[in-house]
């Protein structure tokens, strides 16, 4: 009766080893195409548009900057926003062709400079804000986001990169040079 233990208790060993082994690898795979893709979606080299055109996302939704002002002042009067830096105010158009609503604001948009810094959206009281809203299916509305910068657009090569949601891939993102001279 001991030799039966003895062989049940042998039975129930499993070797694991090639099993943790195989959940390894699965893991670096997808840990390896997860940065891969990343790296891809952050490459604000890619598919960049000129101010004027119209920057058309892969759902459909376009944007088009209209104008980008340099400026150390918004709004004017005694509660006016100033700046000792530069304020960036870029005028943009969104027409949504998509088959949805979409719900556009200032965090959906990102500035970077030549040495890919980030500048977030600044919110002011005395431009046309896009503080939440929301753009139906074949609708287009106008908006102004101001960025503070420490250089203007004519010293810096900047490319704001917009879209719609900032809880999704950069997928219905796109990337916007800010240069006038092209």
């Amino acid at each position: 009766m001991g030799e039966d233990k003895e062989k049940l208790l042998n039975k129930k060993k499993t070797n694991y080893f090639p099993v943790i082994i195989l959940v390894f690898t699965i893991m670096l795979i997808i840990g390896i195409f997860a940065i891969t893709r990343n790296n891809n979606n952050n490459n604000i080299e890619d598919n960049i548009f000129l101010i004027g055109e119209n920057a058309i996302n892969s759902d459909g939704v376009s944007f088009c900057i209209t104008n980008v002002q340099n400026t150390k002042t918004l709004g004017s009067g005694f509660f006016s926003d100033t700046t000792t830096n530069n304020f960036i105010l870029i005028d943009i158009t969104v027409t949504n062709n998509s088959k949805k609503q979409i719900t556009i604001y200032g965090g959906c948009a990102d500035l970077y400079n030549s040495s890919n810094i980030k500048y977030e959206y600044y919110t002011s009281l005395y431009i046309n804000d896009i503080i939440s809203e929301n753009i139906g299916v074949g609708l287009s509305k106008n908006f102004q986001m101001v960025f503070e910068t420490p250089t203007t657009t004519e010293q810096e090569d900047y490319i704001i990169k917009i879209g719609y949601s900032t809880f999704t891939s950069d997928k219905n993102r796109v990337n916007i040079k800010l240069d006038k001279s092209n």
